[in-house]
């Protein structure tokens, strides 16, 4: 048996099939052998590359059908396994792994040490093309995989294409979140099996590495050593990782493949460019992937503040008309009652329809919080530490077994100019949902603490829970109409709490993370007088008063306290009405009692045409959209008092005593 120089006839073979075809004959040809077979690591065992010999095999012969594990459990340094005719012989690469199987057969008695010479002579050059043929194929399977699809669709095909063609164990693709510090798994494949998109934090993974440094993280053996905090990796009981980074057009890094496999992975100079080539194109997709979600999050955004908006619109009118009708039923309530004795047995019924239009009333408030625009009784200061506290008290009881409430107040009263039913909704709603929060129990802290806006005093309110916390989708979406993450809510809770803190002239903000708990925060302004001391007398005898108001009803009621209060009345319907009266009575028009809202003219300019026509009658103003900018403007141009919708005939006496001849700011 002769055995010629190999590397020049290897050479001049070229490199890829012709290589493999010219390396089989070569070795049947120096070693007298009937059969020569080469293969490589396939998805179901070895998969023939090339072969000569008597008979064409195709595959391996059914007594040498071997699989990937068995190939892999041939010691480097062994002659392989005696097949009686034959040895199989593994190409080990110069990085230790097995990439493919020399199979030789011979009719007799193959010599050892000629076949492990003839072998060893090309093994390096044999491994280097298996790996290059590999390469190639993976390249064109990939391609094939993924040209067709586009977004989320490429993504699927790419960790497909991945889990197939490199035959690894499992593959996803991840997208960055900087402000979060996370990534969100767009696709994920392990094994047959698609799983959903899911974020995960970076802390302790080979992804954390990627983000930090925006190269490669590539662990050919034992990664789970390398990053014991990963438990995913332990979970699947990785042994090898690559982690390929993702970049979009100005080189931000936006996100990364992860390759996983339970075995050792081989990764050359070729499979790290093989990578980036189609890094490059998942970068460009992703990125395109994320301007589109964002645009559509800005699409969602601008049709919930639209929705919002019709809401506010919506409950803004339908709270008008309740509080007109709720003035008609308040105020001839207060006249029934003024008009009968105080032992007539009628009374008692009058005072429980009297209770009702008052939850009436609260209805008609939360209504207008919906869209920012509370009701407030601005005259009428409240503690916010006793408003709190008495919350608190009422909902321990039906608080879930384990959750524990820890009130921190700081003892100065804290005294707010505000609506007491809308602030105790306020501190139920957000002591609802943190105690929801706390799953299997959990600690709720709601603790106060001064602080200032610029020049304005005011008091934060902190409610604090260690419940499970929102991811940033949920976060985002809380305070909106109709949002809800409970099987039968309704998503209208915190939309109120939002409108109604805003109402009362403060703010609110939420911070929270998924396993970290939520915070809110919200500021409220501390009481400040804003109403100024009459002294009241008797009203002039030839006085009148002027009411001006576009609803029958409002008009009526009003009329009929006047005239229990001995006050002559002239009505007007609209704003050109009243002007009208206000020249046809200019002598005996001591006050005008409008609405704010007037067919013609609305808001401040209606007020203030009024002051310039008659800036020596008393106004009032009978409203029930306000809010505390709009009150201090009222004042501040002479307004002698609010009365807000709906209101009784004892508001009234209070009203007609302090206009009854106070003098007119001007």
């Amino acid at each position: 048996m002769e055995l010629h120089d190999p590397f020049a006839a290897g050479l001049q073979a070229g490199s890829g099939d012709p290589f493999f075809q010219w390396l089989v004959h070569f070795l049947g040809q120096s070693l007298d052998a009937s059969q020569v077979i080469l293969g490589e690591p396939g998805a179901g065992g070895l998969e023939l590359v090339a072969e000569c010999g008597e008979a064409p095999l195709g595959t391996w012969p059914t007594s040498w059908r071997v699989s990937t594990a068995s190939v892999d459990l041939v010691p480097q340094a062994a002659e392989g396994p005696d097949f009686g005719t034959g040895r199989l012989i593994p190409v080990i690469s110069t990085g230790g792994h097995r990439v493919g199987a020399l199979a030789v057969l011979a009719d007799g008695p193959l010599p050892v040490d000629e076949v492990e010479r003839a072998v060893a002579s090309v093994r390096i050059r044999v491994a280097d093309e298996l790996i290059q043929r590999r390469e190639r194929r993976v390249i064109e399977e990939i391609v094939r995989h993924t040209t067709p699809y586009a977004g989320d669709d490429f993504f699927r095909a790419l960790v497909d294409a991945a889990v197939e063609v490199l035959h690894v164990d499992a593959a996803y693709v991840a997208s960055y979140d900087e402000q979060e510090e996370c990534a969100h798994m767009v696709a994920h494949r392990r094994g047959d099996t698609h799983l959903p998109p899911k974020a995960y934090d970076l802390a302790g993974t080979p992804c954390e590495q990627i983000y930090a440094t925006g190269d490669a993280v590539i662990v050919v053996d034992d990664v789970t050593r390398a990053f014991p905090g990963d438990g995913y990796l332990i979970e699947v009981e990785a042994r090898s990782y690559v982690g390929v980074p993702f970049f979009d057009a100005e080189r931000e890094l936006v996100g990364h493949l992860g390759v996983i496999h339970s075995r050792p992975i081989e990764v050359s100079a070729t499979a790290r460019s093989l990578f980036e080539i189609f890094a490059a194109r998942a970068g460009a997709e992703l990125s395109r992937k994320r301007a589109e979600d964002e645009r559509r999050r800005l699409q969602t955004r601008m049709a919930a503040a639209e929705r919002a908006d019709s809401l506010g619109l919506m409950a803004g009118g339908i709270a008008h008309d309740v509080n007109n009708l709720l003035v008609a039923l308040v105020g001839n309530l207060s006249l029934a009652q003024r008009a009968m004795g105080e032992d007539d047995p009628a009374r008692e019924y009058l005072d429980a329809a009297n209770k009702a239009a008052e939850r009436a009333r609260s209805l008609g408030r939360r209504l207008l919080s919906y869209s920012g625009e509370s009701v407030v009784a601005y005259e009428h200061a409240h503690s916010l530490d006793l408003l709190v506290a008495e919350t608190v008290e009422l909902l321990r009881p039906s608080l879930p077994e384990g959750v524990v409430v820890m009130l921190e107040l700081n003892g100065a009263g804290n005294p707010l100019h505000c609506d007491e039913v809308q602030i105790g909704q306020i501190v139920l709603n957000l002591l609802t949902n943190a105690a929801e929060a706390c799953e299997g129990g959990g600690k709720i802290r709601v603790r106060m603490e001064p602080q200032h806006h610029g020049d304005v005093a005011g008091i934060g309110l902190v409610v604090e829970d260690s419940g499970v916390g929102m991811d940033p989708a949920t976060r985002a979406q809380i305070f909106e109409p109709f949002f809800s993450t409970k099987r039968r809510g309704r998503g209208l809770g915190l939309a109120a709490v939002h409108g109604t803190v805003e109402g009362h002239g403060g703010t609110i903000s939420v911070r929270s993370a998924r396993g970290q708990g939520t915070t809110f925060e919200l500021w409220f302004p501390l009481a400040a007088q804003t109403s100024r001391p009459f002294e009241p007398i008797e009203w002039p005898a030839d006085g009148c008063a002027l009411v001006v108001d576009d609803d029958v009803t409002v008009r009526t009621v009003t009329e009929a306290m006047l005239e229990v209060l001995g006050i002559r009345t002239v009505l007007a319907s609209s704003a050109s009405e009243a002007m009208a009266r206000l020249d046809e009575h200019r002598d005996c028009v001591h006050c005008v009692f409008t609405d704010l809202v007037m067919p013609g003219l609305a808001g401040r300019a209606w007020i203030e045409t009024l002051r310039a026509r008659r800036p020596d009658t008393h106004l009032v103003v009978m409203t029930g959209h306000d809010d505390r900018e709009m009150v201090q403007w009222l004042h501040e141009v002479g307004v002698s008092a609010v009365l807000h919708k709906p209101f009784q005939v004892t508001d009234m006496e209070r009203v007609v005593a302090v206009c009854a001849g106070a003098r007119v700011a001007s």
